[in-house]
């Protein structure tokens, strides 16, 4: 059989290869294009404008509850760090699918602050987890203070345990709850305003403290792993060498989240609804171009492409006679045989008998494949001259459509076999 490939329709798809169903970035930002900063504020008596002071340089996040007499002549205060990764509004393609991610901070080994309380041999409280919420509105990391602090959302909001030591403790996160606040940020790129790390405690003599992007020593700024799946609809087409005009359409995106949709338009408006698996095989009865679609569904995206494929349709034992207008799939291949071929019931829900007339006698062949060509019957039979009859069983095969393929007296032919 020639296949002839006539054109390309692109409706909606993302550049990609086919051999890459998950991608991968790390974002570990430094001083430049890094974005966090600590905000604070007083809750005792002589203490400095806290609340409307920018620290947008500090080399550690400090999530903190303490007194500050010596040095800022305060009683006591609170400190709240902000944290975005910028770079994954053009990192990661907006309408991607976030199937991981994983955030790492990294403790510092020295501070001009006490460090971590949350250490077994800490005279102060060792209850100093932290949450760490998603940011909704707009900040800059040179001007925000307490008193312009963006907003959060408890939607998605993890929780870190306690530290175990008083430095260099570091915090990784790649849960589910984590992966959904990347993946609103992934989505909704102008929403990109990163995370708020705090003290679930913020009682005093309770401190948790990491590395910032603008720390000395880069290998501890902070990161964050995206694995993602970008939505490509682009599919591979492959014929059987089991017998003609059975195609097999197979897309890259193989992922519990996507979900496939496959249609096939043809001559004489045939039309037809494939399966909803990665991959599909179908049978081209009639000579012509038939339009296949593949439409990709991701969470909160969708894209799709069609490609157009000229064909000689089945070769052996096949009437050229079109159908008429609006005839249903499951009649196509019983009207265009002839030789007085007929598979009844089909649909079945345990065996067809496969009924036909030779005028000699002779041996005939019977392959069953089902729809990614992995042959599941195959029989040899005697043919008598006149009325012939043979039975497919069926009964031990999975609901689903197969093909048939019948060799009478040299003569093939390719039937659709429907199992319910």
């Amino acid at each position: 059989m020639k296949i002839t490939f006539l054109k390309v329709l692109l409706l909606s798809c993302s550049i990609g290869t086919l051999n890459a169903q998950i991608n991968s970035i790390t974002l570990k930002p430094g001083p430049n294009p890094g974005q966090d900063a600590n905000i604070a504020r007083n809750t005792g008596a002589n203490c400095s404008d806290w609340v409307n002071s920018n620290d947008g340089n500090s080399p550690e996040l400090a999530s903190s509850a303490w007194t500050y007499r010596s040095n800022h002549f305060c009683d006591t205060g609170i400190i709240r760090s902000l944290i975005r990764f910028a770079q994954l509004n053009t990192a990661v393609p907006s309408g991607s699918f976030v199937t991981n991610a994983r955030l790492r901070l990294f403790g510092t080994d020295t501070s001009g602050n006490y460090g971590n309380t949350g250490h077994p041999n800490s005279p102060y409280a060792t209850d100093n987890q932290i949450t760490i919420s998603r940011i909704t509105s707009d900040w800059n990391e040179n001007t925000v203070t307490w008193n312009s602090a963006p907003t959060t959302t408890a939607v998605n909001r993890i929780t870190s345990p306690a530290s175990t030591t008083r430095w260099n403790w570091n915090y990784e996160n790649g849960s589910a709850d984590l992966r959904a606040m990347v993946q609103h940020m992934v989505s909704n790129p102008s929403e990109n305003f990163g995370f708020m790390l705090q003290l679930e405690n913020e009682t005093i003599y309770r401190a948790m403290l990491f590395a910032s992007s603008d720390h000395t020593n880069r290998r501890l700024w902070p990161e964050l792993e995206v694995e993602y799946i970008r939505c490509y609809p682009h599919f591979t087409i492959g014929t059987s060498s089991l017998s003609n005009g059975i195609y097999s359409f197979t897309s890259p995106i193989n992922h519990p989240s996507a979900t496939h949709n496959w249609t096939v338009f043809g001559p004489n408006n045939y039309y037809d609804e494939l399966d909803t698996l990665p991959s599909v095989s179908t049978v081209f009865n009639q000579p012509g171009t038939y339009r296949i679609c593949h439409n990709l569904y991701l969470p909160d995206t969708k894209c799709a492409t069609c490609i157009d494929i000229c064909t000689n349709g089945l070769v052996g034992g096949q009437s050229s006679n079109p159908l008429p207008p609006g005839t249903p799939d499951s009649y196509i291949n019983e009207s265009s045989k002839g030789d007085d071929l007929n598979v009844a019931p089909n649909p079945t829900e345990d065996n067809w008998t496969v009924s036909f007339s030779s005028r000699d006698a002779g041996t005939g062949t019977a392959i069953v494949a089902d729809m990614l060509n992995r042959k599941v019957t195959d029989m040899t039979f005697e043919i008598a001259p006149g009325k012939n009859e043979l039975r497919i069983e069926g009964v031990n095969l999975a609901p689903g459509q197969y093909i048939l393929t019948l060799s009478i007296n040299g003569k093939q032919s390719n039937t659709k076999l429907v199992k319910y």
